[in-house]
Order: C-alpha cells, then sequence, then structure tokens
C-alpha cells in the first residue's frame, strides 16, 4: 500500500476494496516455498547463491510493483510518502522438517523517482551549508545519517523525568566543510507556574569521534573543529522541582548565524530515588591506571587523583553498587592494585594510604556502595578447576604479583603464595586496615567481598586463610554464566 500525504496513491498484490490492518496480501504461489518435487520445504542459503534449478523460486518471492503518484496528490511544501506492508497468508499443508525458513514480508527496496525539469524537491539531498538537527537518542550520527531532514528545520529537544531525575538528548550540527568553535549552552527551562530549573542543572557535552565508529565519549570541553558535532544536553531535575512542562533553548554558536534550539521537558509529579537507592545492581570498573597512563601522570600523585574524580562521580550518578579495589596485579582489574606492601625484615607490611585516599574520595562523589570487592586472587594463583573450566585439576603459584614500596618508588613485587609463612598476618592486617578505614568513613552497610573468582575457582587453602583472616567476607563470583 502506498500513501501520498495520508491518502492512498495505489496499491500492489493488495485484494480490492477496503482493507483492515490485518488484511494478508495475495497468496504466494506454492513454488515458492517447497523444493520441485514437493517433499520439502526450501533451505534458507544465508548470503550464497541458490542452485539454478530453484533459483527461479527464490525469486518469486520478491514482488516489484510501480505506482504513479498522480501531480493532484501533491501539495506545495513538504509531502509525506508512507508504505504499509501486509503479510500473505502461509500453506498450512507445507511439508514437514526444516519448516518455514524466511519472512514472507519485508522491504526490499523502494525508489521515488521524477522526470527532470519539475517542481519536486527531495529531502534525501544534503544540505549544502551548516544544518542544526535533532536527532533521536539512540541515533548514531555519522553511521545511521549523516544530515537531519532539510524540511524539517531543527526541531525540539523533547525530554522527560520525574522528580530528582534525569533526562537526555541530542542535537547534531553537520553539513559540508569543517567547522571551527562549535559550542553550545542552556537557557534556564521555566514553567507557566513558576516552576524553574537553573542552567547549572543541565549539562552539555560534545561528543568525541572514534574512527569510522561514529563516537564514543561524551566531553564537557567544545572541539576545536568538526565536520560533524553530536551535542549532548542532559538535565538534572532537582529534588525540589514542580511537576509541570518547562521550556527553554539551546543556544549553538560559533555558525554562520547563532541557532536556539527550543527544549522541552515534562517533570512528572512521582520522585525518583538517589542512584545508589535504586533497586538496580550496577558494577561500574574504574580503571585507575587506565586514568593515570591517558593524562601522562604519576599514579597515585594528587593529580591523577583529582582526574579521577569525575570517573567516579559519574559511577555514582549510574547507580553503581560494587566498587572495587585491587590488593593484587597482573589480573583482569589491571596491573597496578591500590593496596602496596613494603618490607620490614621478612615481614610483608601492607599500606593503605592510596586505598584510604580513594574510597574517601569515592565516599564524596558517589557515597556508600552496597559492596566492596577486594581483588586477592587471579587464575594465576592457587586454583582448582570447576565451571567451565571443570575437571579438580589443581594449580598453584608460588608467588602472588604484588606492587612493593622501596622509598619513594613503586616497583613490581612478589609475595609469597598464600598459606605461605607470614602470609596470614600480612592479609590480616589489609583486611583489618581495610575495615577500619570503612567505618571511620561511615560506611555502615557496605558488604565487604573478595575477588574475583570465575569458570575457576580459589583453592581451598585460600579460602581457609581468609576464613581466618576476614571471617565477614563474602566470595565474589563472575562466570560467564551470571555473576555480581
Amino acid at each position: 500500500m502506498v500513501y501520498v500525504n495520508g491518502r492512498e496513491a495505489g496499491r500492489g498484490h493488495m485484494p480490492a476494496g477496503r482493507l483492515a490492518p490485518l488484511t494478508p496480501a495475495e497468496a504466494y504461489p506454492r513454488k515458492v516455498f517447497v523444493t520441485p518435487d514437493g517433499s520439502a520445504t526450501l533451505p534458507n542459503y544465508g548470503s550464497r547463491m541458490p542452485p539454478d534449478d530453484v533459483r527461479d523460486r527464490y525469486e518469486g518471492r520478491i514482488r516489484r510493483t510501480t505506482i504513479r503518484i498522480p501531480s493532484g496528490a501533491l501539495r506545495q511544501g513538504t509531502n509525506v510518502l508512507a508504505l504499509e506492508l501486509h503479510r500473505p497468508p502461509t500453506p498450512d499443508d507445507l511439508p514437514g522438517g526444516r519448516g518455514l525458513t524466511w519472512d514472507t514480508v519485508g522491504l526490499n527496496a523502494a525508489r521515488l523517482t521524477c522526470g527532470a525539469g519539475n517542481a519536486v524537491r527531495p529531502n534525501i539531498t544534503p544540505p549544502d551549508a551548516a544544518h542544526v538537527w535533532v536527532a533521536s537518542s539512540l541515533l548514531r550520527p555519522g553511521i545511521d545519517a549523516d544530515y537531519g531532514d532539510p524540511f524539517e528545520g531543527a526541531g525540539t529537544i523533547e525530554l522527560a523525568a520525574p522528580i530528582n531525575g534525569f533526562a537526555s538528548g541530542q542535537v547534531v550540527v553537520s553539513g559540508p566543510g569543517e567547522r571551527r568553535g562549535v559550542s553550545a549552552r542552556v537557557t534556564d527551562l521555566e514553567s507557566a507556574g513558576g516552576g524553574r530549573i537553573a542552567s547549572r542543572e543541565t549539562c552539555v557535552r560534545y561528543a568525541r569521534p572514534y574512527g569510522d565508529r561514529g563516537f564514543i565519549a561524551l566531553d564537557p570541553s567544545a572541539p576545536e573543529a568538526a565536520t560533524m558535532q553530536a551535542i549532548w544536553v542532559s538535565v538534572k531535575v532537582p529534588a525540589d522541582a514542580r511537576p509541570g512542562r518547562y521550556a527553554g533553548r539551546l543556544e549553538v554558536a560559533g555558525l554562520e548565524k547563532p541557532v536556539a534550539v527550543p527544549v522541552e521537558l515534562v517533570v512528572y509529579g512521582w520522585t525518583v530515588g538517589d542512584p545508589k537507592d535504586w533497586r538496580t545492581c550496577v558494577n561500574l570498573l574504574e580503571s585507575p591506571e587506565s586514568v593515570a597512563g591517558h593524562y601522562q601522570v604519576p599514579l597515585w600523585s594528587d593529580e591523577h587523583f583529582g582526574l579521577m574524580r569525575e570517573s567516579l562521580r559519574l559511577m555514582g550518578e549510574a547507580g553503581n553498587d560494587v566498587l572495587g579495589l585491587s590488593a593484587v596485579g597482573k589480573t583482569v582489574f589491571g596491573d597496578d592494585p591500590v593496596i602496596v606492601f613494603r618490607r620490614d625484615g621478612d615481614r610483608w607490611v601492607p599500606e593503605l594510604e592510596f586505598a584510604e585516599r580513594y574510597l574517601a574520595l569515592y565516599n564524596d562523589v558517589a557515597g556508600e556502595p552496597k559492596f566492596l570487592s577486594v581483588h586477592v586472587w587471579s587464575y594465576g594463583m592457587y586454583q582448582r578447576g570447576a565451571g567451565r573450566d571443570g575437571g579438580k585439576d589443581e594449580k598453584r603459584a608460588e608467588t602472588i604479583p604484588i606492587v612493593e614500596r622501596q622509598g619513594n618508588r613503586l616497583v613490581p613485587a612478589k609475595m609469597p603464595i598464600y598459606g605461605q609463612p607470614g602470609t596470614r598476618e600480612a592479609w590480616q592486617q589489609v583486611m583489618e586496615g581495610l575495615s577500619a578505614i570503612v567505618r571511620q568513613i561511615g560506611w555502615t552497610n557496605v558488604r565487604i567481598l573478595l575477588g574475583t573468582s570465575g569458570d575457576g575457582w580459589p583453592h581451598p587453602h585460600t579460602i581457609g586463610l581468609f576464613r581466618q583472616t576476614a571471617p565477614y567476607a563474602r566470595w565474589r563470583a563472575i562466570t560467564h554464566g551470571s555473576g555480581v
């Protein structure tokens, strides 16, 4: 069915007369379903070309229709073309076996053509100048679309959120050539009833390109130059906001002419709890060494902790439940644990300075997590097979990779494996020290976990050592089937 501006312009392979939404299309001939001898349904060849002796049966599934649109169906300005597809009936007596292996309704291709020299202008031609357009939050600019509908203008950023909730939308600046100095700001959002959400409650971020995969990250700093720029607008509705409809503008500067994109926010009369209280299970991993490496700052320096602040804040904003602390190195969580050790004769003494600062920073920007997972084990240590790895084979490493403080230097080192002389005392100090930090911060409900096992499990000797040193702690498992 073909409709132009809401009226039928033609139909193909459909019965005559009035149609209902479930009216079937004309039936296919039986040959498109079955093999030449009729004993089985045709197989699905995927991307391969069907054999010559049955190719016409597959080609018969493709129906083609040409519809001429009368000029009287068009109107001045924007016209809308709509296609409606109906499924044909499937024979009830198809032979058994593989069953039906293809969808009997779908659109392979559609073309709209017109002769030269007429007044029809399609909306699929890219704009010849900078174009600002509102895009769905699910759309990936540069992958799903390179430009918006040139007939519709910028559009409106439409947002909705409960009180104390969040809402986000995106607008895209695109067009030929590179643009420099493009930036945006959001005005205050105001309602007819006198409500006001200040611009400080909004956040404007700029999507950063990532090769040919579109955009990978959002940056609060505007880029120096870009050919296509996605701009994200996020609103945090205050806990004391009034419900209602709010309106404001996103003002885009740096173009030949400034563009004001309307922003409309509906605040519902229901209050959502803080992210830390959500009934969700969120487990986000923050990588301290990745932050230090990206910004080229010393690990655990003042600059490093300052840069991690934003990562930890975003974790809290997302309602993160599990905070990880690495005590051993060379694991899937990184090489540089936050808990370090120093030698005192033949004793290993833990130093928790960095861990204490890390936990205090997380508390400052994200609050108390539900779980504190201390990474004390990995596959390269004492292990017995289990889960996907199966079997009862035991593996034992002689040492544990850690980081040792030598004066002002932090260097990789190896501590004896769990159960060797002195290890119980060292790890008891680790767990008691962390428990004291947790109490000092004021966390009263956090559960301390030991991690992180998975398809393989720690050896009973390892489990037994921590049962002695931290009987309150529980082991954490992340398998290929499930986990926390």
